[in-house]
């Protein structure tokens, strides 16, 4: 069973891990897979549009491990993958502001 949530928000993200009983009961494995891009040119981007993308790609991945690492500790098990964009392997145009 998969939980849909907002990463981006605190009060998503707890709302669906303390009533995760009601919907799957243990949590096996966190998956943290959620991302935001922001394309065009860096010294066009708003400040304010790098907003969401730091709150879903970073703020987000840490947000649901420090939400579920009490929930892992309790059951002695749970594992944790964080998949990434392969965009920060290479340079792509017009993707510096991600």
């Amino acid at each position: 069973m998969l939980l849909t949530l907002d990463v981006a928000s605190e009060d998503s993200v707890c709302s669906a891990i303390a009533n995760r009983n009601s919907y799957c009961g243990k949590v096996m494995i966190l998956v943290n897979n959620a991302g935001a891009g922001l394309a065009g040119p860096l010294e066009a981007a708003p400040m304010d549009d790098f907003e969401e993308p730091f709150q879903v790609n970073l703020f987000g991945a840490v947000r649901m491990i420090q939400a579920i690492t009490p929930v892992f500790r309790n059951q002695k098990h749970g594992v944790i993958v964080n998949i990434s964009s392969v965009v920060v392997r290479f340079g792509v145009p017009f993707m510096s502001p991600y």
